[in-house]
């Protein structure tokens, strides 16, 4: 767009200048108050910018505390301007999104402004969503109009009426949405895919209008989530772009398995079928208005009523299926590839007679699914090419006809794959969760490795990637991440470590009589420990497990001694989510605070509030776990090839939670003895900044952590 010229008056600024601005004297050091010079800063703005002007790919971990957002955002603004190109910023994280939009770019605006490099008004971001984030008010009408709303949309609608009267973006993120409101937030949102008039025909659209501003900006935030369905789906989602900066990188693996893979529970078709009925009922009141030709009505109710008959019958065959799921898992309890809740499909099983019973079972809905997209598509087709002059927004019904038809074809697409022609390159599981109290069972997929496609989609395709985060190493060396996401060798590589002094700010304890993590004095011990540091430290106290159930046994065996002392407990899903028990442990920091799989990265406590943190077991994924399963046999040497460095990077993020700025001292308590007691542990201490290790056993740990602060 227009908006979007080079500007010729920075096409003198060289590589050497950008990377002066943020040197001890230069532009941020005059107008920036309170900005402080790092070493380690200028370094990485010296490569980011190296990058982009050179269009290379590189990958740079920057240690906490160097100030990554400013040495990226600062060259990405600069070569955007200058070029007139678009620079992309991919964050996995709300947080990171929001600190981005409504601090960084503003406050680099303001000195690139007042320095006189940038005239002002000229630097323009964005930030763009998935789909799903938008309200759509045609969809909003659509369900305020039918008659009998269940409860839970009819409290939505409610909500949002007032809201959308006000909002500019239509982001859901505005409002407080909860629980089931999510559930009927999907019957309003602009959705994931599928048709859209207001897309094309310039009617209000939220989502139109988010596209537009991301047109017209030289930086354009989104996350991972976004950024790799827009690749899944071969563009289109996030405007035309060949620069591109990866902040979180760490998370890339995880959250385009996510993207890449999906899961069928037994109450999806509820789901997918749910709008049917508000559809055809107001496509019958549309057919009792006056004046409608005899011929037309004739076809109307052909097509609807055809439409009304699918749902009883597809739900038939749908049970059938699901009947012959549960048995087929029954009959493989205890197999090979079974470990209780989850069962990996693998060759042998698909072998298996009980596999051939669920096969024509999935035949039988398949047929059954085919028959019911195809009389969806007649109503499609019906209404889009024939008007009914009953009808209060005709283009509203064609959007769900449509979306209906999709959301049919892609479940059967869905199906087939795990179930009729599977390919090699996924990992397939029967899984059986217990979701509030009710187990239920799932298909799943999920790719076997994403290295390939991402080289394929991303690193081939755009002219600059930068992959950025605190953790992308593990001794030192990259060689794991690359190849896990499909960085290419030729890519550069930088390693910039922390401004922090961590042997003057961290003490290291690793409890000498720590029994080890699968005996049955383990909970007693780290319950022991906890109890000291709660006691002796008045709380400021973290603890980080790797699993729910330890968390659940400390935390009833800690309340009483705890409680005795005034200090407070705060266990993650017993006492609140995440986000409740980060604001009452700031507010109330005389507690000892237990978490689990989120806790350990992302999380960003106001400085000075902790004093000890505890890492109660080295965190490896479950080696029972399908996908970890799957990719672990694609190695000669599992273990210290795949499992041991992705629990390094995983200790490296639990690690970072304790020192994040220059006035924060602390203690690190590892209570898991296999960090000394076995040769991998080695990776995992030489993996963290060097701090001061003290000698301790669990009767000293409290009292050495209180010295340490005082």
């Amino acid at each position: 767009p227009e908006k979007r010229r080079a500007d010729p008056s920075l096409k003198d600024l060289s590589e050497d200048k950008v990377a002066g601005l943020l040197a001890q004297n230069g532009p941020f050091a005059k107008v920036f108050s309170g900005f402080e010079h790092r070493a380690e800063q200028e370094q990485m703005l010296a490569g980011v910018t190296k990058a982009m002007y050179h269009n290379q790919h590189l990958v740079v971990e920057g240690g906490t505390g160097v100030g990554k957002s400013m040495a990226y955002l600062l060259p990405s603004a600069l070569f955007a301007l200058s070029k007139g190109q678009r620079v992309v910023i991919s964050t996995n994280t709300i947080n990171l999104q929001e600190q981005l939009m409504n601090k960084d770019i503003p406050a680099l605006t303001q000195v690139l402004e007042e320095s006189g490099l940038v005239e002002r008004g000229v630097l323009k971001a964005a930030l763009l969503k998935g789909r799903s984030n938008y309200l759509c008010l045609r969809r909003w009408n659509h369900l305020a109009r039918s008659e009998s709303p269940t409860i839970d949309d009819a409290r939505l609608l409610s909500k949002t009426s007032v809201w959308m009267q006000d909002t500019l973006s239509g982001d859901r993120a505005e409002i407080n949405l909860s629980g089931k409101d999510f559930g009927s937030w999907g019957h309003i949102s602009a959705g994931e895919k599928g048709f859209c008039p207001g897309l094309r025909d310039g009617s209000p659209c939220f989502l139109r209008a988010s596209r537009q501003r991301a047109e017209e900006a030289h930086i354009v935030v989104v996350n991972h989530a976004l950024l790799l369905s827009d690749l899944a789906r071969g563009g289109g989602l996030i405007p035309d772009y060949q620069h591109l900066v990866v902040d979180e990188a760490h998370n890339l693996e995880d959250e385009a398995t996510r993207q890449l893979g999906f899961s069928i529970a037994q109450d999806k078709l509820d789901e997918v079928w749910e709008p049917q009925a508000r559809l055809t009922v107001q496509v019958r009141q549309a057919m009792a208005a006056e004046g409608l030709e005899s011929a037309i009505r004739n076809e109307a109710e052909s097509a609807v009523s055809t439409v009304e008959s699918e749902g009883s019958r597809v739900r038939q065959i749908w049970a059938r299926l699901w009947s012959e799921v549960e048995r087929f898992q029954a009959n493989q309890r205890s197999g090979p590839g079974d470990n209780g809740s989850q069962l990996l499909i693998t060759p042998t099983i698909r072998s298996s007679q009980s596999w051939d019973e669920l096969h024509l079972a999935w035949e039988n809905l398949d047929v059954g699914l085919q028959q019911a997209a195809h009389n969806v598509d007649r109503l499609y087709r019906f209404l889009d090419s024939t008007e009914l002059p009953g009808a209060s927004d005709q283009p509203a019904l064609v959007m769900e006809a449509a979306n209906l038809m999709d959301d049919v074809e892609s479940l059967r697409g869905q199906f087939e794959s795990i179930l009729g022609n599977p390919m090699d390159d996924n990992i397939h599981w029967v899984s059986n969760d217990q979701v509030r109290g009710n187990f239920t069972i799932s298909l799943n997929s999920a790719p076997l490795e994403i290295g390939s496609t991402l080289a394929a989609d991303l690193f081939q395709e755009k002219d600059s990637v930068v992959l950025t985060s605190a953790t992308l190493s593990t001794e030192g060396s990259f060689d794991y991440f690359k190849s896990r996401v499909g960085v290419g060798s030729d890519s550069t590589e930088l390693l910039v470590g922390s401004p922090f002094d961590y042997q003057k700010a961290a003490q290291l304890l690793i409890p000498e009589d720590m029994p080890a993590p699968n005996s049955d004095d383990y909970i007693s011990a780290l319950v022991r420990a906890l109890t000291d540091l709660g006691v002796t430290m008045k709380g400021h106290t973290m603890a980080l497990f790797t699993s729910y159930a330890s968390l659940r046994a400390v935390a009833q065996r800690l309340r009483a001694p705890l409680m005795a002392e005034n200090i407070q407990v705060l266990a993650q899903s017993v006492d609140g989510s995440p986000q409740q028990l980060m604001t009452r442990f700031a507010e109330e920091p005389n507690s000892v605070l237990l978490g689990t799989a989120s806790f350990w990265e992302g999380v960003d406590l106001p400085s000075g509030l902790l004093k000890a943190l505890v890492l109660t077991r080295l965190p490896f994924q479950v080696p029972t776990d399908p996908v970890v399963k799957a990719r672990s046999d694609q190695y000669d040497d599992p273990f210290s090839q795949y499992s041991v460095p992705q629990a390094v990077l995983r200790f490296r993020q639990g690690f970072g939670r304790l020192i994040r700025n220059k006035e924060d001292t602390g203690t690190v308590v590892i209570m898991d003895n296999r960090i000394t007691g076995r040769g991998y542990g080695q990776s995992f201490l030489r993996s963290i900044p060097p701090c001061t290790l003290t000698p301790s056993s669990i009767a000293t740990v409290g009292q050495l952590a209180a010295r340490w602060i005082s």
